[in-house]
């Protein structure tokens, strides 16, 4: 097989502190690669050459820069993602990153997990989380989020993982966890925040929920409806809030559940 026909590259665990030339040369000879890693290294940052490289991986599914100490990442970065139409792994857990470039998070038609956890990150860009019909898997806990992007968690038809735990969240955007936008969510993760308050029609109707965890936030009240027709809901977990009432009929929607802590 030539260097050409080579599906898979790592790069993993070489103590890199940056991308040499020479890497970046190997791999923009490379335009059938599918599986790229760069885990486990030292990595700061990611030069403007690299989006340049990627941009040539079309048939690129895989793509791992977890565990580095990278704060940032390129301008444009974003827009070379959206133009890689086979990407379906990304993962970037465990950095540093504050923040995220324009056009990050979005128009991905395949990608099914996207690992954003364990980094700095106290907000997210516009748009983030549009346009990804395939995707499963988002985490985004254990980072410094005060708020979600107008429109976020809208139009998520795949997606059954949503991890947003020990963050600082205030509050979630209008229409978050509706049925009709998140259809086949499972698992949802809110823990530790500072919610004060959730959105209308939030916790309802959502047929494969199995876990939904809530505690640990400042919630005075739950909206009207919440905790109606999840008829998969095994572990619901409100305790260490601030509640002073609960929804009419709430009593009659768990009596059927496995658990209610």
């Amino acid at each position: 097989m030539s260097a050409q026909d080579t599906t898979t590259i790592d790069f993993s665990n070489k103590s890199l502190t940056s991308l040499p030339d020479s890497y970046c040369l190997v791999l923009s000879n490379l335009p059938k690669l599918k599986f790229l890693y760069l885990n486990d290294n030292q990595l700061t940052s990611l030069q403007d050459g690299f989006g340049l490289v990627l941009s040539n991986f079309k048939y690129l599914k895989f793509l791992d820069l977890s565990n580095n100490q990278l704060t940032s990442l390129p301008v444009g970065f974003g827009r070379v993602l959206s133009n890689l139409p086979n990407l379906k792994s990304l993962y970037l857990d465990n950095n540093q990153l504050t923040s995220l470039p324009d056009g990050f998070g979005q128009n991905l038609p395949r990608l099914e997990d996207l690992y954003l956890c364990n980094n700095q990150l106290t907000s997210l860009p516009d748009g983030f989380g549009q346009n990804l019909p395939s995707l499963t898997d988002l985490y985004l806990e254990d980072n410094k989020l005060t708020c979600l992007p107008v429109g976020f968690g809208q139009n998520l038809p795949s997606l059954k993982d949503l991890r947003l735990e020990y963050n600082k969240l205030t509050s979630l955007p209008d229409g978050f966890g509706h049925a009709l936008s998140v259809p086949s969510l499972t698992y949802l993760y809110l823990e530790y925040n500072k919610l004060t308050s959730l959105p209308d029609g939030f916790g309802q109707n959502l047929q494969s929920l199995k876990e939904l965890d809530l505690q640990c936030n400042k919630l005075t009240s739950l909206p009207v409806g919440f905790g109606q027709n999840l008829p998969k809901l095994e572990f619901l977990y409100l305790m260490n809030n601030q509640l002073t009432s609960l929804p009419d009929g709430f009593g009659q929607a768990y009596q059927d559940y496995k658990v209610v802590i």
